[in-house]
Protein backbone atom coordinates (compact mmCIF):
# COMPACT_ATOMS: atom_id res chain seq x y z
CA UNK A 1 0.00 0.00 0.00
CA UNK A 2 1.28 3.72 -0.90
CA UNK A 3 2.31 5.83 2.36
CA UNK A 4 0.90 9.25 2.32
CA UNK A 5 3.08 12.26 3.84
CA UNK A 6 0.34 13.56 6.56
CA UNK A 7 1.39 16.87 5.92
CA UNK A 8 1.10 16.93 2.40
CA UNK A 9 -1.95 15.02 2.35
CA UNK A 10 -3.55 18.25 4.75
CA UNK A 11 -2.09 20.92 2.51
CA UNK A 12 -3.56 19.42 -0.11
CA UNK A 13 -6.99 19.08 0.94
CA UNK A 14 -6.74 22.31 2.70
CA UNK A 15 -5.93 24.22 -0.98
CA UNK A 16 -9.05 23.05 -2.83
CA UNK A 17 -12.87 22.73 -2.67
CA UNK A 18 -13.96 20.06 -0.83
CA UNK A 19 -17.22 18.97 -0.38
CA UNK A 20 -18.65 16.60 2.49
CA UNK A 21 -21.67 13.97 2.71
CA UNK A 22 -22.94 13.67 6.20
CA UNK A 23 -25.14 11.19 7.14
CA UNK A 24 -26.62 10.76 10.88
CA UNK A 25 -24.22 12.92 12.00
CA UNK A 26 -21.12 11.03 10.38
CA UNK A 27 -19.00 11.68 6.98
CA UNK A 28 -20.57 9.47 4.28
CA UNK A 29 -17.70 10.69 2.06
CA UNK A 30 -16.23 13.74 0.62
CA UNK A 31 -15.20 14.98 -3.68
CA UNK A 32 -12.79 17.41 -4.29
CA UNK A 33 -11.46 19.05 -7.34
CA UNK A 34 -8.33 20.83 -8.36
CA UNK A 35 -8.46 24.79 -9.39
CA UNK A 36 -8.80 22.95 -13.32
CA UNK A 37 -12.09 21.49 -12.86
CA UNK A 38 -10.20 17.85 -12.52
CA UNK A 39 -12.32 15.85 -9.79
CA UNK A 40 -9.07 15.07 -7.63
CA UNK A 41 -10.50 12.47 -5.17
CA UNK A 42 -14.06 10.76 -4.57
CA UNK A 43 -14.85 8.68 -1.48
CA UNK A 44 -17.60 7.13 0.30
CA UNK A 45 -16.97 5.12 3.67
CA UNK A 46 -17.56 1.56 2.93
CA UNK A 47 -20.71 1.60 5.46
CA UNK A 48 -21.89 4.50 2.87
CA UNK A 49 -21.65 3.23 -0.09
CA UNK A 50 -24.39 2.12 -2.71
CA UNK A 51 -26.67 4.65 -1.32
CA UNK A 52 -26.46 7.19 -3.39
CA UNK A 53 -23.46 9.35 -1.55
CA UNK A 54 -20.76 9.63 -4.90
CA UNK A 55 -23.88 10.80 -6.97
CA UNK A 56 -25.23 12.97 -4.88
CA UNK A 57 -21.58 14.47 -4.60
CA UNK A 58 -20.76 14.78 -8.18
CA UNK A 59 -24.14 16.13 -8.75
CA UNK A 60 -23.31 19.15 -6.35
CA UNK A 61 -20.05 19.42 -8.46
CA UNK A 62 -21.69 19.43 -11.73
CA UNK A 63 -23.97 22.35 -9.85
CA UNK A 64 -20.78 24.48 -8.96
CA UNK A 65 -19.13 23.63 -12.38
CA UNK A 66 -22.44 24.79 -14.39
CA UNK A 67 -22.76 27.68 -12.20
CA UNK A 68 -18.73 28.47 -12.97
CA UNK A 69 -19.99 28.00 -16.50
CA UNK A 70 -17.63 25.31 -17.10
CA UNK A 71 -18.55 23.16 -20.23
CA UNK A 72 -15.96 20.05 -19.21
CA UNK A 73 -15.06 17.90 -15.60
CA UNK A 74 -12.38 15.35 -15.53
CA UNK A 75 -11.04 12.75 -13.56
CA UNK A 76 -7.76 10.43 -13.00
CA UNK A 77 -10.58 7.35 -11.89
CA UNK A 78 -9.53 4.10 -10.70
CA UNK A 79 -9.97 0.87 -12.42
CA UNK A 80 -12.94 0.66 -9.53
CA UNK A 81 -14.30 3.53 -9.91
CA UNK A 82 -14.42 3.38 -13.65
CA UNK A 83 -17.90 2.06 -14.29
CA UNK A 84 -19.30 4.53 -11.75
CA UNK A 85 -18.33 7.88 -13.16
CA UNK A 86 -19.34 5.70 -16.66
CA UNK A 87 -23.17 5.48 -15.57
CA UNK A 88 -22.52 9.15 -14.75
CA UNK A 89 -21.89 10.53 -18.28
CA UNK A 90 -17.95 10.35 -18.23
CA UNK A 91 -16.18 8.62 -21.57
CA UNK A 92 -12.66 6.68 -21.19
CA UNK A 93 -10.04 8.78 -23.07
CA UNK A 94 -7.45 6.96 -21.67
CA UNK A 95 -5.99 4.20 -19.84
CA UNK A 96 -2.98 4.07 -17.89
CA UNK A 97 -0.41 3.36 -15.07
CA UNK A 98 0.84 5.34 -12.87
CA UNK A 99 3.61 4.77 -10.56
CA UNK A 100 2.93 6.99 -7.09
CA UNK A 101 5.42 6.19 -4.62
CA UNK A 102 6.90 2.88 -5.65
CA UNK A 103 3.42 1.85 -6.32
CA UNK A 104 2.10 0.86 -10.01
CA UNK A 105 -1.54 1.79 -10.23
CA UNK A 106 -4.03 1.43 -13.32
CA UNK A 107 -5.91 4.15 -14.08
CA UNK A 108 -8.73 5.53 -16.57
CA UNK A 109 -8.59 9.19 -17.26
CA UNK A 110 -12.09 10.63 -17.89
CA UNK A 111 -14.30 13.58 -19.20
CA UNK A 112 -17.70 14.43 -18.93
CA UNK A 113 -19.02 17.07 -20.94
CA UNK A 114 -21.78 19.27 -19.45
Amino acid sequence: MAQVDCDEWAIARMSRPTWVAISQGEIAGFIDMQSNWLIDMLFVHPEHQRKGVATALLARVETEAGAAEISVLHTYSSLIAQTFFEVCGFTLLLARSVVVRNERFRQAVMEKKL
